[in-house]
């Protein structure tokens, strides 16, 4: 409004503010528009040359010149630029590079969803036949509404498939997926939409509205103008398409759900979705299987690079999808390895990466709810059925039991259990299950015999230690009574044990040779897809190099076996010593198992069980020797294992090089606050503007702790006394400081310093001082005063680091059990 009357009042003295041009526009007119119309977000940048030369815009025009107000639509496709926009948004294809995520909302993706949880149900630990699961997708879930647990179980007990809920695993409380795109649309075009050309064009709408779900007026006139002639009742069904709201993108994309593989067992050439569809097998494992040629044609379709490592430059970095801190971890880690390569004179024969460990076998440490909170919650929903194992002297001390305490496995298994042994099913004695451990055992279901498998949630169960002792290292569990398959029952269907851990207590079958290579498989393979990227990229950098993968539960499996104790409080040095143990637990699993472990079950351990051992809890029980390769020397009744003699050598080494980055700080100039006139100091507090005569702060206010963009060094004084002293370069300042000898005038005139000679022109924040042949890494500026991180580490023997790690246990828990006492 006031910009309006300005112009009016000039237009009395200014008569050309009034005149008009070929557009029917004053000048007044284009003043207002210039002052206030503003560019859609989606635009960005206008110029014709903002994506040239490595820009980063991304427009998309209709003719050439400047873009203003009054031009706008003649200059720029809106439609076009906003599309453009939300797909550099889109991210890509988890397995397919270059390929992007179909919308969440797609309906191949819902199919994809709800096939691949479908084809993990099983009844009485049994997957279900293909035939049965198509049945369910088309009775429940091709209705378009959200399918219920209870609903499946009622479709499985009308065909006396089922007796009780309980019958039903592999399945969640809930069943997450569902088809609600297919139920809208089916409503608008019947079954016409099982139509491939139908099909096509309720995609291209889902999609253009997952896009332009906030622009409905674009939306529509997209719809209206690509297939008005093609929905039937097209103005009112228009009208409710535009209605539907359609968000988020989904984790793969059409060409991966589409692509076309063979099952080696039929012979069919078949595409992935469809894979889903006639078999009962999930997208992991039908991407795993050696039954299919996925995987394979997966590998064919990654782009070869032509260079090698020496060749390959961190801008090649920019053709994989990889978020900026993996690409700089990996970067450094491919320098480290080019740098090996150079001392070696060759590439190295094996490279080892370490495949992180999950939540599950970290504790689950994403848990949102504490255990008593978790365990309260279950204990109130108790029905009848389930009450008649569950004690109220057990819930009662539930209520007194403090958090800490159910830091135990064996408290937590026991409130879990609802006290009672889960293979006799008699009451546990709390007294002695705290007091000492003759009396209770915590089981692996699956033996730690044939895998590595320590998950509360799925495998480990609390029992009395002669039952413990009688079922040993086999599978199945042996026939428990009547009453105990009763209590797995009860405290599966209230929730207290997940489906998982019921099938695994109630499967009555051995383990199948595929199955136990597949145990040992799960120590060899990545899992991560960031893995995955990193070992794509290091096969083709480095053919000729072996690529091994080191789980880090086996790792630290490795260190509790043998006393290597791990504090991280202490020192950085347990990361080089972490890649050392990799190296070794890796190869002892390599060399043991091969690249193919059910070789090794079919051919070695099927020959000679005793000489070919298989037991992955006594790994080092036995001497690892394959093809004149010596992975382990065990040890023998007289004599240490020299293998571990090494070992501890190597791990008694604090000698590792520590490095941290160095980096200059660029965009925000100082903290975001504006201080008045009345607390701005001269000197220390910025100006708002650049503008001379904004430059005093004692009048108009500025800024406060500018941001340094990194140090120099400086020498200056008197010709009889002079001085070094190291100075901070503002970020606000920085560009001007660069140019010409503007720094030395900074130093004189703004630092009043005498006689300045720059010595070192930038020192980048934490970069590596010695100061009285002591190193420390420069981090920061307080004051006057500089921040400094300690670059030595401290370091102790053994003895002293097993006890500093029992304080920062207690510390961490604050509740002392055998192993810390």
């Amino acid at each position: 409004r006031e910009m309006k009357k300005i112009l009016e009042n000039a237009e009395k003295h200014l008569p050309f503010l009034c005149s008009k041009d070929e557009s029917g526009l004053t000048v007044s007119d284009r003043i207002l528009a210039l002052f206030s119309y503003r560019i859609p977000y989606y635009v960005g940048p206008t110029s014709e040359n903002s994506e040239k030369n490595g820009g980063n815009g991304w427009v998309v025009r209709k003719a050439p010149g400047p873009v203003m107000p009054w031009n706008y639509d003649e200059k720029i496709n809106d439609s076009a630029t906003r599309e453009r926009f939300i797909e550099r948004l889109i991210r890509d294809c988890t397995y397919l590079s270059g390929e992007k995520v179909l919308p969440k909302s797609s309906l191949l993706y819902e199919r994809y969803c709800v096939l691949n949880e479908l084809n993990n149900l099983r009844i009485h630990g049994e997957r279900i036949d293909p035939e049965l699961k198509q049945e369910i997708f088309s009775a429940l879930f091709e209705k378009g509404k959200k399918v219920t647990r209870k609903q499946l179980e009622k479709f499985l007990s009308a065909k006396g498939l089922i007796a009780s809920a309980s019958d039903i695993s592999g399945v969640d409380i809930a069943i997450n997926s569902s088809m609600p795109t297919f139920g809208k649309f089916y409503a608008i075009f019947g079954e016409d939409i099982r139509r491939d050309s139908t099909r096509d064009m309720v995609e291209d709408i889902i999609r253009m509205s997952t896009i332009y779900g906030d622009a409905k007026k674009l939306l529509k006139d997209q719809i209206t103008q690509k297939y008005r002639d093609r929905i039937p009742d097209s103005e009112k069904n228009i009208k409710k398409i535009l209605g539907f709201k359609f968000s988020d993108w989904g984790k793969l994309s059409k060409e991966l759900l589409q692509l076309q593989g063979c099952c080696y067992r039929t012979g069919e050439i078949m595409p992935l979705i469809q894979a889903l569809w006639e078999t009962n097998y999930n997208l992991m494992e039908i991407l795993n299987s050696d039954e299919f040629s996925y995987k394979q044609v997966l590998e064919d379709k990654k782009t070869a690079l032509n260079k090698t490592l020496a060749e390959f430059s961190a801008e090649d970095l920019d053709d994989y999808y990889f978020s900026a801190p993996v690409k700089r971890m990996i970067w450094q880690t491919l320098q480290i390895i080019h740098e090996i390569e150079n001392i070696m004179g060759r590439p190295p024969k094996r490279v080892f990466v370490e495949v992180t460990r999950t939540d599950e076998e970290k504790g689950n440490a994403g848990r949102k709810k504490s255990r008593k909170v978790q365990l309260e919650e279950l204990y109130k929903s108790i029905k009848r059925e389930t009450s008649q194992w569950a004690s109220a002297e057990v819930s009662d001390r539930l209520k007194s039991s403090e958090e800490d305490l159910l830091r135990s496995k064996k408290v937590y298994l026991y409130y879990r259990q609802m006290g009672r042994c889960m293979y006799t099913g008699e009451a546990i004695d709390f007294e002695k299950l705290i007091a000492n451990n003759d009396y209770y055992d915590i089981d692996h279901i699956y033996p730690r015999h044939y895998v590595k498998d320590d998950s509360i949630e799925n495998n480990l169960v609390l029992v009395q230690k002669t039952t413990n002792a009688f079922k040993s290292d086999t599978y199945p569990i042996p026939d428990v009574p009547q009453k105990v398959k009763g209590l797995w029952n009860a405290l599966h269907n209230a929730g207290f044990i997940n489906d998982e851990k019921y099938r695994r207590l109630t499967g009555r079958n051995p383990f199948t040779e595929e199955q136990l290579a597949g145990f040992i498989s799960r120590q060899l393979v990545e899992t991560g897809q960031g893995v995955k990227g990193v070992a794509d990229l290091l096969r083709q950098l480095m053919p000729d190099t072996e690529l091994v993968f080191s789980r880090a539960s086996n790792v630290s499996d490795f260190r509790d076996q043998y006393g290597f104790v791990k504090v991280r409080s202490l020192n950085d040095l347990h990361h080089a010593k972490d890649a050392y143990l990799n190296i070794v637990v890796g190869n002892v699993y390599y060399v043991k198992f091969t690249r193919n472990p059910l070789n090794f079950i079919t051919k070695d351990y099927r020959k000679d069980k005793e000489k070919n051992h298989y037991n992955l809890e006594k790994m080092y029980a036995w001497d690892v020797r394959r093809n004149n390769e010596t992975a382990w020397i065990a040890e023998r009744k007289d004599t240490a294992s020299p293998t571990i003699k090494t070992v501890r050598k190597v791990m008694e080494r604090n000698t590792p090089i520590m490095t941290r980055l160095n980096f200059e700080v660029h965009g925000g100039i100082s903290d975001a606050t504006i201080y008045s006139r009345r607390t701005a100091v001269p000197g220390v507090y910025i100006p708002l503007k650049q503008d001379e005569r904004m430059q005093d702060v004692t009048k108009y206010g500025g800024y406060n702790k500018a941001s340094i963009a990194y140090y120099f060094l400086v020498e200056h004084g008197t010709p009889k006394k002079r001085i070094r002293t190291i100075e901070t370069v503002p970020v606000y300042l920085r560009s001007k400081l660069e140019e010409g000898n503007n720094l030395e005038k900074y130093c004189a005139e703004t630092l009043g310093l005498a006689d300045p000679d720059i010595r070192l022109r930038k020192i980048k924040i934490q970069s590596l001082l010695k100061i009285n042949g002591y190193y420390v890494n420069i981090t920061g500026k307080t004051g006057d005063q500089f921040v400094l991180k300690n670059a030595v580490n401290i370091c102790f023997n053994s003895e002293m680091e097993s006890y500093i790690k029992k304080l920062e246990k207690y510390k961490d828990t604050k509740f002392l059990d055998k192993d810390i006492s």
